[in-house]
């Protein structure tokens, strides 16, 4: 709720292991939240920060957040691409 009408669009992805949970779970989630804003379901976290950056305009924020293997996952993507 706190960053509700701050956000554009939100990118669901799913993220794997025993606490893990789908990119729909999510995007339901953030739905019922009433947050606001599109919400796009993306496979991974690799995947849905790719697609953010695919659609960001110039000078647009993308903030990443959730467990630690999302954003390390994130983090290795922006890495492998130097």
């Amino acid at each position: 709720r706190a960053l509700g009408g701050r956000v554009s669009t939100w990118y669901a992805v799913t993220l794997g292991g025993p606490r893990g949970a789908s990119a729909r779970m999510v995007a339901e989630a953030i739905r019922y939240s009433g947050a606001g804003g599109e919400v796009i379901e993306c496979d991974s976290p690799r995947a849905g920060y790719a697609a953010a950056c695919n659609r960001a305009e110039e000078n647009a924020r993308i903030l990443v957040f959730g467990a630690f293997y999302t954003g390390a996952d994130v983090v290795a993507a922006r890495s492998a691409k130097s």
